[in-house]
């Protein structure tokens, strides 16, 4: 009984041992710096355009893809957006939010995409797990603008 004791007790300190160094360090004062991403990168792009009248409809998307320190990618949101123009004004008329993971570690917490003039606007939170366990979130905001010539920033 005794050795299974040793054998249990070596294993769990062998695992404590194991998560306090894969876990990423990170200052007290500013949680943004856990997990810590080497680059973020972001991408714009028009998916398609249709056109009625004077009024045009443009359909895109803002890739906001978070690398490693050894420049891997770990996860990408992507906010989509509709908008209409007509050379004089924008308006954005809907947007959604999707996530994709590269490291089975990071997930969404939570996200919301809405319209907001002529804005797709969001605001999501990432968790990054060790051992099935969250041990950092990072808060990020991204918008997807179309301005009144149907350009998309």
């Amino acid at each position: 009984m005794c050795k299974q004791m040793n054998r249990l007790l070596s294993v769990v300190v062998l695992a404590a041992l194991l998560l306090c160094l894969y876990v990423p360090s990170f200052a007290a004062d500013d949680p943004q710096a856990a997990p810590h991403f080497d680059q973020i990168l972001v991408e714009t792009a028009v998916d398609g355009t249709s056109a009625r009248g004077e009024v045009v409809t443009i359909y895109g998307h803002k890739n906001y893809t978070a690398y490693d320190t050894n420049g891997t990618a770990v996860w990408r949101m992507t906010l989509t957006g509709t908008f209409t123009y007509d050379g004089s004004s924008s308006s954005c008329t809907g947007a959604s939010l999707s996530f994709t993971a590269y490291d089975s570690a990071y997930y969404k917490v939570s996200g919301n995409a809405y319209p907001s003039g002529s804005s797709a606007v969001a605001d999501f939170t990432v968790g990054f797990r060790v051992l099935g366990i969250t041990v950092a979130t990072t808060n990020h905001h991204m918008t997807l603008s179309c301005d009144a010539n149907g350009n998309l920033s």
